[in-house]
């Protein structure tokens, strides 16, 4: 947990993916993503890995589910945001 919010800290990604993570650890993952991008609201998602025999999520040790998660800052795709204008094809290219 700690290396993975110190790469999120230094590389400041704009998409983090959480595969194979207890839902506890993904939270708090989510949490340093959206520091790292302002402290404003971030979008995430967490879905917990199906247990094939019981039907239940599977667990981890602490008992809270297990599986995948993501977070991604909704300025991302905000039409008119100063990171959708840097991130534009053209950006940066000058118009005749």
């Amino acid at each position: 947990m700690t290396e993975a919010a110190e790469v999120i800290r230094a590389g400041t990604p704009g998409l983090v993916t959480l595969n194979e993570i207890c839902q506890d650890d993904a939270a708090v993952l989510e949490r340093t993503f959206a520091d790292v991008h302002g402290g404003g609201s971030i979008a995430s998602a967490f879905t917990a890995a199906g247990n094939r025999p019981s039907g239940d999520a599977t667990r981890c040790r602490n008992g809270r589910p297990y599986g995948i998660g993501f977070a991604d800052p909704p300025s991302r795709a905000a039409p008119g945001s100063p990171r959708a204008q840097r991130d534009a094809p053209d950006a940066g290219r000058r118009r005749p």
